[in-house]
């Protein structure tokens, strides 16, 4: 409900993360692509996200397929912002999962770094 809230205050994107350290490979992966991106926010990782209809509505007029849809949230210039949240443990992906988010990794670094 804090996240709810927060949106409540004027934000159009809320954001909530846990309070626990970045993994090593996702801490690589956003200094890599905050560096080589021009947006303002610094991105990190989410659990999820509450998104107010103003930031819909603008996303669904850009009519883009983007695999990597935090990039299109971040970039549509609303307010935005990110709550931290304790969590009791740490719970690993599968190899599944893994494979995914490296690919995703990959694709997102190529479509929208500079360099």
């Amino acid at each position: 409900m804090n996240i709810y809230h927060h949106l409540l205050k004027g934000y159009d994107i809320v954001s909530a993360s846990a309070d626990r350290k970045e993994r090593f490979t996702s801490r690589i992966f956003y200094k890599v692509f905050d560096r080589y991106t021009e947006l303002s926010y610094k991105m990190s990782t989410e659990s999820f996200r509450v998104l107010s209809r103003r930031v819909i509505n603008r996303i669904s007029s850009m009519n883009k397929m983007v695999p990597y849809r935090k990039v299109l949230y971040v970039g549509c210039g609303l307010r935005t912002d990110n709550i931290k949240y304790k969590t009791p443990t740490l719970i690993s992906p599968d190899q599944k999962e893994k494979g995914f988010r490296y690919a995703l990794a990959v694709d997102s670094l190529i479509l929208f770094t500079q360099r």
